[in-house]
């Protein structure tokens, strides 16, 4: 899990991840442990030494972990890929499911023969399966909150990657110890990898970031608990970029005065102002030269980009923090705006585009309706995103057609400022804000505002009246037109098709076909999977291979299911109760510590019950009941102290349900197999393999084109077709021997 987390955040880094390409990260890494569970163990003999190979995987996975971080970073110059470019999907795909291949494959081949040894050495039968897979959980779950609440806090990357190899080599090392044939020659050798590991990453790490931004002056890397910060120099301009991607360069006059005084010029008398982030890079002092303005909140998730602003950037920029008008607030925007008891005269959103569901927060109609609720009789609320200047494409079109009919549903009068970047600027009331360049100009000479670029000539031109009619047109929303909200991200779905036009349009074809088709593909998926449940489930002459095909689809049905409701949950945590990192954590950890409660159920379900296939057959239907009852309550509760706890609740419940599922299915697919390897690899590989499809899938497709609600529809209607199938298996029939 540590791994898993530590080359995500790495990856997406250095490939500029949204959610698909996220979801196919992280799918890839599914994969490739599938890979190495199901595959790699029908290649060793039933009477393979299994110890010694499983004390060298450790010792490889010791080695393969740093480099695989290095390799990760050094892999764009290897496809010839310029620092920043958009990456292609296929590359996308092939070039980190390739990098992590080998790791992955190692980890999945661990686990089996985990099962493996257990089972010789415990004497357990088919529950070294389920026993293995419950101290999985526990130790993920572990992981999960350990990495989140201390190592990312209090560690750089190549602290916890050497953390990470030296868990390796101790465990390594332990288990030589209980290993007759191993030397002290042996053991010494092990242990002194450690200090050479210490003293010799640190400086190899040093310089693969540099290699990684070669040409740039690596001023600062630093590893927060919300990404990776790098610092750049180039020339007098200084760069900050988090997770790879750019936050803010100073100096940037342009933007700085772009993305604060279309708004702030359109208010009548500003006096206080909301910045949700971007404050750092010069907005926030841009704002303050508005002789109005009396108070400004700026909100900034990181604290370290403040810390490192004050290290970094020229005094004349960083003596701003001391502005008794200015006061920095390290929260979640979505969140501060909700708790604050505050009003304003102008809300001005400084964050990237909808690229994620994360980010798609920022541009709902929820926040919207929130944002107005905060703002005065003349209030503002500004934002900006990535436009095309004088050609807009159907793509981008429905996009921003999509922002402007959530922006108008509540507020009652909106304009939009065109360039490569839009600025859409909507107002409570009608007569405050105008397209008019005049009027902008006008107030921009009677504050005598000292601006480079925003000035008399550059405006009337940014506010053509030819270039502001086009981009009113393109927008324009038309009957079939969305509305972004929280539970149904469509603003994000739009966003994401645009991103792929960059690259091949079959891509596009694909995702917008099986969004416009999306009911008719999940009913052809039902009717293959359940196909084979009425050609085999009634046999008599071989009825094994009914309950074969059940278990495996069952359980690769679970995985799928517990994945997408994990990711159901972390989204409408997100949107109700805002982005709190530590909380976000804790739901992870919660399905993790749920699983193996549930697997330690299982287990001792199997061991008083002959007959495990009705409970295995209703657990399924559960699941469908469970997905039901969970997104009816998220449909209906509100922001209270207690929905954070129903929240856990919620991933708990779900993990557990996904634990029980497991010790049953190695239980039943046992029946047919005897080598334990064989059974561990099939159901294991089958779970990751349904976890994959459910995080590629549920981030990518059914949240943003069906919503949450539907999501959960979806979920149960798949579990209630595969307890159909599963209750057509005839319960009293012998398994053919296999």
């Amino acid at each position: 899990m540590l791994s898993q987390i530590l080359l995500l955040r790495e990856m997406v880094s250095v490939f500029l991840g949204n959610e698909l390409s996220i979801g196919m990260m992280l799918g890839g890494w599914l994969l490739g442990t599938a890979i190495g569970s199901l595959l790699l163990i029908r290649l060793i003999p039933s009477r393979f030494q299994t110890i010694p190979l499983f004390i060298c995987l450790h010792v490889a996975l010791a080695g393969l972990m740093p480099v695989t971080i290095l390799l990760t970073r050094l892999s764009p110059g290897f496809w010839s890929l310029t620092r920043g470019e958009m990456v292609s999907l296929p590359v996308l795909l092939s070039l980190p499911f390739t990098v992590m291949l080998p790791m992955c494959i190692l980890i999945g081949l661990l686990y089996t023969l985990g099962c493996v040894i257990y089972h010789r050495l415990s004497g357990h039968g088919d529950s070294a399966i389920a026993r293995v897979y419950l101290l999985e959980a526990a130790g993920s779950g572990l992981a999960s909150l350990i990495v989140s609440t201390i190592l990312l806090r209090f560690m750089d990357t190549h602290d916890i990657v050497i953390f990470v190899s030296v868990v390796y080599i101790i465990t390594a090392f332990y288990m030589l110890g209980s290993y007759r044939p191993a030397t002290w020659i042996v053991k010494i050798l092990l242990l002194l990898l450690i200090p050479i590991l210490v003293f010799l990453y640190p400086s190899i790490d040093r310089k693969s970031t540099a290699r990684f931004w070669d040409g740039f002056d690596v001023k600062h890397t630093e590893t927060s608990i919300y990404g990776n910060i790098v610092i750049l120099g180039l020339g007098e301009s200084v760069s900050f970029y988090e997770n790879g991607t750019l936050m803010f360069t100073y100096p940037d006059r342009l933007y700085a005065e772009e993305s604060v005084h279309f708004a702030m010029l359109q208010h009548p008398d500003p006096e206080s102002v909301l910045l949700i982030g971007g404050g750092a890079g010069g907005s926030a002092d841009e704002i303050l030269k508005h002789p109005s303005v009396k108070r400004l909140e700026y909100v900034e998730l990181d604290p370290k980009i403040i810390e490192l602003s004050r290290r970094y950037l020229p005094e004349t920029v960083t003596r701003l923090f001391e502005d008794t008008r200015l006061r920095v607030i390290h929260q979640d925007g979505r969140r501060y705006l909700k708790e604050t008891v505050n009003s304003y005269d102008v809300i001005i959103v400084n964050l990237p585009d909808p690229h994620t569901t994360l980010m798609n927060r920022f541009y709902s109609l929820e926040f919207f309706q929130e944002a107005k609720r905060k703002l005065g009789a003349t209030g503002i609320i500004a934002f900006s995103v990535s436009s095309q200047e004088n050609a807009i494409g159907r793509d981008l079109a429905a996009f921003l057609s999509c922002l402007r009919a959530t922006l108008e549903k509540s507020f009652a009068d909106v304009v939009i400022i065109p360039g490569d970047v839009n600025h859409f600027i909507g107002c409570v009331a009608k007569g405050i804000i105008s397209d008019q360049s005049g009027n902008v100009v006008a107030r921009l000479m009677e504050r005598n505002l000292n601006t480079l670029y925003l000035n008399p000539y550059y405006i009337p031109y940014r506010m053509s009246a030819e270039r502001v009619e086009y981009v009113r047109q393109r927008s324009e929303p038309r009957s079939d037109t969305q509305v972004n909200r929280d539970y149904q991200p469509v603003g994000h779905f739009y966003q994401m098709l645009v991103w792929t036009t960059h690259f091949n349009q079959d891509v596009k074809r694909i995702l917008g076909s099986m969004a416009i088709h999306l009911k008719l593909v999940i009913a052809i998926v039902l009717i293959l999977f359940l196909i084979p449940f009425f050609v085999y489930g009634s046999q008599k002459s071989r009825p094994g291979k009914g309950l074969k095909y059940g278990v495996i689809i069952s359980i690769a049905c679970v995985g799928f299911s517990g994945m997408a409701l994990e990711v159901v949950i972390i989204h409408a945590f997100q949107a109700i109760c805002g982005y709190v990192y530590y909380q976000v954590a804790i739901i992870l950890t919660s399905f993790m510590v749920g699983m193996a409660c549930g697997s330690y159920s299982g287990i001792r379900y199997v061991r008083q019950r002959d007959n495990v296939l009705p409970a295995y057959s209703w657990n399924q239907a559960g699941l469908a009941i469970y997905s039901l009852l969970m997104t009816v309550t998220l449909s209906v509760i509100h922001m209270t102290g207690f929905v954070e706890l129903l929240f856990f609740l919620f991933t708990l419940f779900a993990g557990f349900i996904t634990g029980f599922h497991f010790p049953l299915a190695s239980h039943l697919y046992g029946i047919f197999q005897m080598r334990i390897e064989r059974v561990a690899g099939s159901v294991y590989a089958s779970d990751l393999l349904g976890a994959c499809a459910g995080a590629i899938v549920t981030s990518t497709i059914l949240i943003p084109v069906l919503g949450i609600i539907r999501t959960g529809l979806v979920i149960a209607i798949l579990n209630i077709s595969i307890f159909t199938g599963l209750m057509l298996i005839r319960p009293n029939a012998k398994p053919s021997s296999s």
